[in-house]
Formats: C-alpha cells, sequence, structure tokens
C-alpha cells in the first residue's frame, strides 16, 4: 500500500452547488417567493449561501427578509435539512478517480467540515458510501478544518503515516494550507475563485478536475 488521499467532500466529491440550485429552484417554483424572476433568486441564494460559509438559518433569514416575509424560517431549514440532500450528485469523474487511486494502491479518505446530518446523508445516498467507515466529519469528531487533528485523525483510522499521504480539496485555506500544515502533500482543486492573496501558495499542484488528479498522483 502507498500510502493514503484523503478528499474533501462539499464542492470537490459532491457537486454541492447542484443540490442548493435545485432547492432554490422548487421553493421558487411553488412561488414562496416574491418580486423576482426564478434565475435572479437562485443566484441570490447562492451568494448568500457563500460556499456554505452562511449558516442554514441565516441563509433563509435574509432570503425571507428579501423575498418571503410570511415563510416560516424554521421550516425552510428543516425542509433543506431533510430535502437537500435526498439526491446529492457526484462529479463525473468522482468515482472514476477513486477507484483508480485504490487499484493504484492508495487507500482512500473523506474529511468534511459539517453536520452529521448533512454530510452522512451527502455519502450514504451516492456511491461514496462504501468508503462511509473511514469519512471523518468534523461535528463528530470535535475538530475541523484547517485544524491539523482532524487531517491526522483520518490517516490514523487508515494507519498511513502522515508523509504517506495527500489532500485533495477545493477550499485553499481548509484544503490546502491546513493539510500542508499539518504535514500532508495538498492538491488544490480550483472551482470556484482564485488563491486567496494573503497566503502563499503551498500546494504541490493546482487542478480544475478531479481527473487530473490521476496525473499527479501516480
Amino acid at each position: 500500500m502507498r500510502g493514503a488521499v484523503l478528499f474533501d467532500l462539499d464542492e470537490t466529491l459532491i457537486d454541492r452547488r447542484a443540490g442548493l440550485v435545485r432547492f432554490a429552484r422548487q421553493i421558487w417554483q411553488e412561488g414562496l417567493a416574491q418580486g423576482v424572476v426564478e434565475e435572479a433568486f437562485v443566484q441570490d441564494f447562492l451568494a448568500i449561501d457563500n460556499l456554505g460559509a452562511t449558516s442554514r438559518r441565516a441563509l433563509f433569514e435574509q432570503l425571507s427578509a428579501r423575498y418571503m416575509p410570511h415563510a416560516d424560517v424554521a421550516a425552510l431549514v428543516e425542509r433543506f435539512l431533510s430535502q437537500a440532500w435526498v439526491a446529492p450528485t457526484l462529479f463525473p469523474d468522482a468515482l472514476d478517480t477513486l477507484h483508480t487511486l485504490e487499484a493504484r494502491g492508495w487507500k482512500i479518505g473523506i474529511v468534511s467540515n459539517g453536520s452529521s446530518r448533512t454530510q452522512r446523508d451527502k455519502i450514504n445516498r451516492t456511491a461514496l458510501s462504501q468508503w462511509a467507515d473511514v469519512a471523518v466529519i468534523s461535528e463528530e469528531f470535535g475538530s475541523k478544518k484547517p485544524e491539523p487533528a482532524i487531517y491526522l485523525h483520518a490517516l490514523k483510522k487508515l494507519g498511513v503515516p502522515v508523509e504517506q499521504a495527500w489532500f485533495v480539496g477545493d477550499c485553499a485555506v481548509n484544503d490546502a494550507v491546513g493539510a500542508t500544515r499539518a504535514g500532508l502533500r495538498a492538491i488544490w482543486l480550483e472551482r470556484h475563485g482564485q488563491w486567496p492573496a494573503q497566503y502563499e501558495p503551498c500546494y504541490v499542484a493546482r487542478v480544475t478536475s478531479l481527473a487530473e488528479v490521476l496525473d499527479v498522483i501516480a
């Protein structure tokens, strides 16, 4: 066994944005949003979400204030939690990348910030379920990226030393800077946005798709 490759979940393996777009369109099509065309509502939904940086409650409080003055915010949050990830979407090259790496002798793990409920739904309702036992979720573990402990815990589960480990993810700070500081080699998956100017690039490679990872990790 060569070592381990750890992957972030949202916007790395799972197309989180696709799930948000489906949910936003459903709300609009039901007539819950007022005074806004569908595409503008969807784009505002994504902007307020800010790649998951906004809490669910804050997201729906802002949307309600703008477009849904009579909405029950708590009910919208619960509906989102129960419905948004019924059928999560994997990026098209995700499974082939994971299986190819395994065939080359690498162990696979998943490390994700977020709640156990939503992140486990995304894993268990897709083909990622075969790696559920080696998935570390921040709410369950009690530490989150970019803190070193969560990466090292995942490697301990896999029985792999840090010097034999890679981390692949889309978030510059959580996935590249954090993993590098913990001693892993990082591959930054550039999907949404540029590298933040306040951080020196610390990744071994920058890619724009998971398939490109296979050219970096032999």
